[in-house]
């Protein structure tokens, strides 16, 4: 891994979209550069991330998983971020609070709960929004979601999923 000095940061804060008083913290947000860099930073607890980063266009995004546990969907989209001319601040992530659930469990065919499985929620209207879910130890699993039409499906690229056809 070849580790490169930054020369440039882009912060923000990750809020709720309907409040922005009210800050997302601890949140793990991912930056990924044009010319294929990575940086990561987390929300403090006012929701604010500092990241730095190198002179590039920049998209910028926080972990669905993340968001998922502090009970938000995603917006689907990055925030596209140009470095070029210098640093960025006022990167602002907001993020709707999840109105509905989908829920369920995962079970074998002889019935035995799979746990700790990644479950992938998307909305069907607009495929703009998505969220995630685990199962726990019973199988159970919750997604977050937003009024309308979504889905929910397990996430294929889990190793254990291999000799099971779903």
């Amino acid at each position: 891994i070849n580790a490169i000095p930054a020369t440039r940061t882009i912060s923000g804060r990750v809020a709720d979209a309907s409040n922005t008083n009210l800050p997302l913290r601890g949140i793990l947000v991912f930056l990924e550069s044009a010319d294929g860099f990575v940086a990561l930073s987390f929300t403090d607890t006012n929701g604010n991330f500092n990241a730095p980063v190198t002179t590039s266009s920049w998209q910028v995004s926080p972990d669905q998983r993340d968001t998922a546990l502090h009970g938000y969907v995603n917006v689907q989209s990055s925030i596209p971020v140009d470095t070029t001319t210098g640093s960025v601040p006022g990167v602002n992530l907001l993020l709707p609070k999840g109105t509905a659930m989908i829920y369920g469990s995962i079970k074998d065919f002889l019935g035995n709960p799979l746990a700790g499985l990644g479950v992938y929620g998307e909305d069907q209207d607009t495929h703009e929004y998505a969220s995630d879910g685990v199962s726990d130890a019973a199988g159970n699993y919750a997604v977050a979601a937003l009024a309308g039409n979504w889905h929910a499906e397990l996430s294929t690229d889990d190793p254990r999923l291999t000799n099971y056809v779903f």
